[in-house]
């Protein structure tokens, strides 16, 4: 199948609460630059049981909600984009999100990141986002409170044998859409000879050039978290891509030094759903 050239349709999940607030900063900014229709899902925890033992906590989220929702409506409108709004409701909400961004096939996701960067990377992310970037069928933009979009530069991280194309289609359909330069990272284990990354880059730079994208790309050999720190520190980048395992291979988990990369970055993180080369 070919990939698509360009972005229809921005989502955003929200649950309007402090730590939402750079994602829906984000969204609304994309829509706008983009110029792309923003569909958001407010996912509310619902079932019988918890409704019949939490009714009052089960109405005053509902109120807060449709107070956020009118809120919400008015901000986006002010910037000149019509935000769809549906709630979802029920036991799991990675899964409503999940569902609802296949429904109005929205092809960029925004999503927040909790707390400060760095410390205890795994509560950065937050089971409900966890689960989501395994499952999501599109990728997933994880923005800090305090970040807004990229307006420097995206940096591609692969992994030497891993795919290039999943990672390098998304950073291409951004970079396009928002004029930013784009370089592309090969992290070769070591043990390895670097030279094992010099046909991922080509590759790399190929699908870049193709999408008529300025592209420059480097090879290290280490371990990610170290080749990542290094080629952050001489790069002006504020947005970094990585893949994400998606399928049985994943197990349905993110992996360790993925949610440690998401914690550990100042920038958005973007994830692309990626499948093992055996897959």
């Amino acid at each position: 199948m070919t990939a698509p050239t360009a972005l229809s349709r921005v989502a955003l999940i929200t649950q309007w609460t402090e730590f939402d607030s750079g994602a829906e900063t984000a969204a609304i900014e994309l829509a706008q630059r983009l110029q792309l229709p923003l569909s958001v899902v407010v996912p509310l925890l619902s079932n019988p049981e918890y409704e019949v033992v939490a009714h009052g906590l089960v109405a005053d989220a509902e109120a807060a909600t449709a107070d956020a929702v009118s809120a919400f409506t008015a901000r986006a409108r002010d910037a000149g984009v019509i935000a769809e709004i549906r709630v979802r409701r029920g036991d799991e909400l990675w899964r409503e999100v999940v569902e609802e961004v296949h429904a109005v096939r929205a092809d960029l996701l925004v999503t927040r990141r909790r707390g400060h960067r760095g410390f205890l990377g795994r509560l950065r992310v937050g089971e409900m986002v966890r689960q989501i970037a395994v499952h999501s069928s599109c990728p997933l933009l994880v923005v800090p409170r305090q970040a807004r979009v990229p307006s420097k530069g995206i940096l591609v991280v692969i992994q030497a044998g891993a795919t290039v194309e999943p990672e390098m289609h998304s950073a291409a359909m951004l970079a396009s859409g928002l004029s930013l330069p784009l370089r592309v990272l090969i992290v070769v284990p070591e043990g390895q000879a670097g030279a094992v990354g010099d046909a991922p880059l080509q590759r790399a730079q190929e699908v870049a050039r193709q999408a008529q994208v300025s592209v420059d790309g480097s090879v290290q050999t280490g371990p990610l978290p170290e080749a990542l720190e290094s080629s952050m520190r001489g790069s002006a980048a504020d947005l970094l891509v990585i893949g994400v395992l998606q399928g049985p291979a994943s197990h349905g988990k993110l992996r360790d030094v993925v949610e440690g990369v998401v914690g550990g970055v100042p920038c958005a993180t973007l994830l692309v759903g990626t499948q093992s080369p055996s897959a």
